[in-house]
């Protein structure tokens, strides 16, 4: 999990504006790897899309027509919606990431740190954008933000 912070704390929305695929691989290409220990707020996020939007502006709106081509499937078949759930979990023990899409697919991905070596401490004080990546092509599954930190009262939590 990446955990980028503002150096100011009215900054997030110029750090936000800022994120580019460019700079991301930019990032990767000189992040250093070592352990820290991360204070970080415990948070639970749930959010629900309709996919049809996107998928037809992947070019996939085919699967939502009468005429949609699922013969390995079924045959004169179409998907009439595509909705996905997910839930996103931090606490002191890790992080749970739960997706459902349309009830057909499920995947759990869980994190555990069980290594006990010296760390590098980062208290994480601010409003913050996370980002899960993949680990072999370190491409973002999960990206956030996290504004709790502005109003005691009230927080702001989404995945984009």
């Amino acid at each position: 999990m990446l955990f980028l912070m503002a150096n100011e704390d009215d900054g997030l929305a110029h750090l936000e504006r800022s994120l580019t695929a460019i700079n991301l691989q930019t990032l990767e290409l000189t992040e250093q790897f070592q352990n820290v220990l991360v204070y970080v707020p415990e948070f639970d996020i749930s959010t629900n899309l309709d996919l049809r939007e996107p998928l037809k502006k992947l070019g996939l709106s085919d699967l939502f027509e009468d005429d949609a081509c699922l013969r390995g499937i079924a045959p004169k078949i179409k998907l009439e919606f595509m909705k996905q759930t997910t839930t996103l979990g931090v606490d002191e023990t890790g992080t749970q990431v739960t997706v459902a899409t349309a009830g057909n697919a499920h995947r759990v991905i869980n994190y555990r740190n069980k290594k006990k070596e010296k760390k590098m401490h980062f208290k994480i004080d601010r409003p913050f954008v996370f980002m899960i990546r993949e680990i072999q092509t370190l491409g973002p599954l999960f990206i956030g933000r996290y504004t709790g930190f502005k109003d005691d009262d009230v927080e702001t939590i989404e995945l984009f």
